[in-house]
């Protein structure tokens, strides 16, 4: 599929700020109003998730987007993604500090430079930015409108979790001479 080339702070990368940032007004508003114990809200978040992030991961991995380099999904983001789609799911304690930690520091960044070829409406452009949106919309959901707050020893585990990341990613990136975790 022929797209064109994506600009950063071009009026596609507003956009999805955009949508980025009035959807975390209408996730808090809706969400503290909208007292359900099944956290449909949340499931529904994470099935959005789902729904992104399996065909953008399996996208490249087919022959016209597999880099060895560039597309493993071991960025920060893509685990960020899957432990937000846990945390959602299952509201549980660890899982809910690394969405958090994970998304609104680090899943921030990627809102703000993103590494992003393609601009809209190309698949990989829109299964990127809900990626990355919807992760930020399950930090702000589970912490802003379920009240389910991290604690120092979830702190502490969310250093842990991502020193080893970067370990693990520093090896990888030795060795097939990537950039991973740039």
């Amino acid at each position: 599929m022929q797209s064109q080339e994506f600009t950063p702070y071009g009026a596609s990368h507003l956009g999805a700020v955009l949508v980025l940032a009035l959807g975390i007004v209408v996730l808090v508003l809706v969400g503290r109003r909208w007292t359900d114990p099944d956290d449909r809200l949340g499931k529904g978040l994470a099935v959005l998730l789902t729904v992104a992030v399996l065909p953008l991961q399996l996208l490249y991995f087919t022959p016209d987007y597999f880099e060895l380099d560039k597309t493993l999904p071991v960025q920060l983001c893509d685990l960020a993604a899957v432990v937000a789609v846990v945390a959602l799911w299952t509201h549980a304690r660890w899982a809910v500090a690394l969405t958090y930690f994970w998304g609104i520091t680090l899943t921030t960044q990627a809102v703000a430079t993103p590494d992003l070829a393609a601009d809209f409406p190309h698949p990989v452009f829109l299964l990127f930015w809900v990626m990355h949106i919807g992760t930020v919309w399950a930090a702000v959901h589970l912490t802003w409108t379920r009240g389910i707050h991290p604690d120092w020893r979830r702190y502490r585990l969310a250093v842990v979790v991502t020193a080893a990341w970067l370990v693990a990613v520093f090896c990888l990136n030795l060795a097939i001479g990537s950039n991973y975790g740039f």
